[in-house]
């Protein structure tokens, strides 16, 4: 008899871990889930079926496009700010309730990207160069994904800000600039 209500303690246990709500990440209006929303699984994999998938992942070959051979890799850096880098996989839109980010077994769209810890002073280079004010900022950058309408049933290519990484940008300087810094 206590054999079987520590069973059935257990499985309560279990069955309320498994029921907890999921937090749900966002950046920029995409996010990973979204409450009280069933994403459309069955139907996005049906219409990646039916897709011309090579158009999308194989773009036609410009030879015209001549790609740069030159590598950063042996160049030592440090990074200024301090960043944090994110793995993020989004299935919808915040505010556009009939789409969906196309993310099934067959055609994922994860996302990496770095984010900044701290709106701060860059590290090292305020106390290197008098007058010189610097502040870590948050860049962004337009990212394609392919998205399913629920509406009309049909895939689509969409644009999304996302965050691309954080950068060490100048601010001003101490002295304000003149109408004769102009003249020289």
């Amino acid at each position: 008899m206590q054999f079987s209500s520590l069973i059935t303690i257990s499985v309560i246990f279990i069955i309320s871990r498994v029921s907890c709500k999921t937090r749900s990440r966002c950046y920029e209006g995409l996010c990973e889930h979204r409450k009280g929303y069933i994403y459309p699984t069955r139907e996005i994999e049906e219409a990646v079926k039916s897709f011309e998938l090579k158009v999308v992942l194989h773009p036609p070959n410009n030879d015209n496009n001549e790609v740069s051979t030159r590598s950063f890799n042996d160049i030592e850096a440090e990074n200024l700010c301090l960043t944090k880098k994110k793995i993020f996989v989004p299935r919808f839109h915040k505010s556009q309730t009939n789409i969906s980010i196309v993310q099934v077994e067959k055609f994922k769209q994860n996302i990496t990207f770095e984010t900044c810890v701290k709106a701060e002073n860059c590290k090292k280079i305020s106390k290197c160069v008098f007058g010189m004010k610097t502040v870590c900022k948050q860049t962004y950058q337009y990212t394609t994904l392919l998205t399913y309408n629920t509406h009309n049933q049909k895939l689509e290519l969409k644009m999304f800000k996302l965050p691309s990484t954080c950068v060490c940008a100048k601010t001003s300087n101490i002295y304000p600039r003149t109408n004769e810094d102009n003249d020289v």
